[in-house]
């Protein structure tokens, strides 16, 4: 059947029908088969079933039965072999696996090369696939699975719209952090958004970063995490398995963790809390096309960020983040090479390093980051520092005479407690300035954060 010739309504028409009857044709077999090697775990989650659906053993059946003349077992599969081989014909008379398939009489295996992978699958693992996505077997379904997959192969004769960011040729280079509680899609700009962590279900597995994560997030306890992510478009490369290709499918984003660094201080400075970036997943796909096209669900390239298991606590809450802060930070972000982003560039990221500091001496540590933000931003010289430093602030930040009184004060004070940490309690004023450490970072930081967007508007 040639491209030309190809009637798509009708290949999913019969395609949907073969599946129907497969599906009830396998029923026997599969409980036979469990009999014999043991049921699937039954997994619930608040009263829901989530057991997974039992994959490898559909695959493991579907096998046995197209080489049962092998191995001698022909009459015992024959009423499931006569429902597997028209969903195998059917699949063959796609024209791009038409073209691909070797035409010897039950060899079935393509390349499909996806991103920056290439794996030798068999028709089987596609037709599991199609199971999959439709567990209820009805031919609604298998006409929903038929025709994704029918526009991931033929993608100019029925590809989906080029602006829809939820089609099944989307994917996705994705930043997860901690931190952030939203509830929507905020556009972020240069094609990045920051999401709902629960958005991504069909991109991200949780188990993929258990070891830098708590067992919480096993829980659904995920409200404190969101996700910075770069859509892209993709396509699968559909080859016959003898043949070589060198081609790359999807080279790098070659900015991708440098705007994540980069933003998510800027962020971390706008909203006033702690981000953590906990791994970075590049080059997924949604799980629909993993499973169409009989490939194992995984991200292209993991790489772990910090672990946030000892910040997590299962009681823990976080209100929702300001979306105008996150629009503010995104808007300055845009216009970093007509400010004087550069130049404030050590001081975001030192203050964002700041709202992230953990440990024993964590509260002193943010006390000598914020010196240093200071002194960056200032550049005060080397005599009466705490001086320069009062009427700088409050000449840029400040909105009245009552306001810059305040100003003054707060950063002369924050400076006394910074002498005290880096000093130690020498006297009783020391000593009692040792337990202001905490006012003067909150006072201080703020100070520093309204410097510093200041100065980037």
């Amino acid at each position: 059947m040639s491209e030309r010739q190809f009637d798509e309504g009708r290949w999913k028409d019969r395609l949907a029908d073969s599946l129907v009857r497969l599906s009830a044709a396998q029923k026997p077999f599969l409980q036979r088969h469990w009999q014999a090697h043991g049921f699937p775990t039954q997994v619930s989650f608040n009263g829901q079933d989530e057991t997974p659906f039992p994959s490898d053993d559909h695959w493991t059946l579907f096998e046995d039965a197209r080489l049962s003349n092998r191995f001698g077992n022909a009459e015992y599969f024959a009423p499931l072999l006569a429902a597997l081989n028209p969903v195998r014909g059917v699949l063959r008379d796609h024209p791009v696996l038409a073209k691909t398939l070797d035409r010897r009489i039950g060899d079935d295996e393509v390349q499909v090369g996806i991103l920056n992978s290439t794996t030798l699958t068999g028709l089987s693992q596609m037709i599991v696939g199609q199971m999959a996505q439709n567990r209820s077997a009805t031919k609604d379904g298998f006409l929903n699975t038929a025709s994704s997959l029918n526009s991931l192969l033929l993608p100019t004769v029925s590809g989906t719209e080029p602006n829809r960011t939820d089609a099944i040729d989307v994917g996705m280079d994705i930043a997860v952090l901690y931190g952030i509680r939203t509830k929507s899609e905020t556009v972020l700009g240069e094609g990045y958004s920051l999401v709902p962590f629960n958005s991504l279900d069909d991109y991200v597995d949780p188990a993929w970063f258990q070891e830098v994560a708590p067992e919480h997030v096993q829980w659904r306890k995920t409200e404190g995490i969101s996700a910075i992510v770069h859509r892209f478009r993709w396509r699968p490369e559909i080859r016959n398995k003898q043949s070589f290709s060198n081609g790359a499918y999807k080279a790098p984003h070659p900015q991708f963790h440098r705007w994540i660094e980069e933003f998510s201080n800027l962020l971390a400075v706008s909203l006033e809390t702690r981000i953590s970036r906990i791994i970075t997943l590049e080059g997924c796909i949604s799980r629909v096309a993993s499973d169409l096209l009989g490939q194992h669900f995984g991200p292209n390239s993991p790489i772990k960020g910090r672990s946030i298991s000892h910040l997590f606590s299962a009681f823990s809450e976080f209100k929702e983040a300001n979306v105008e802060q996150i629009e503010r930070a995104a808007a300055l972000f845009s216009c970093r090479t007509k400010s004087d982003y550069a130049e404030l560039l050590p001081a975001i990221y030192r203050l964002g390093e700041a709202y992230r500091r953990d440990g024993r001496f964590a509260a002193h540590d943010r006390i000598l980051d914020l010196a240093i933000v200071f002194e960056q931003l200032f550049k005060p010289g080397t005599r009466q520092i705490s001086k320069t430093l009062q009427n700088a602030v409050a000449e840029l930040i400040g909105e009245n005479d009552e306001d810059n009184a305040d100003i003054k004060a707060s950063i002369e004070h924050f400076y006394n407690v910074r002498s005290a940490v880096i000093h130690g309690p020498s006297g009783n004023r020391k000593k009692q300035l040792l337990k202001e450490v905490e006012r003067a970072w909150l006072s201080g930081s703020r100070n520093a954060r309204k410097v510093l967007l200041k100065k980037l508007e």
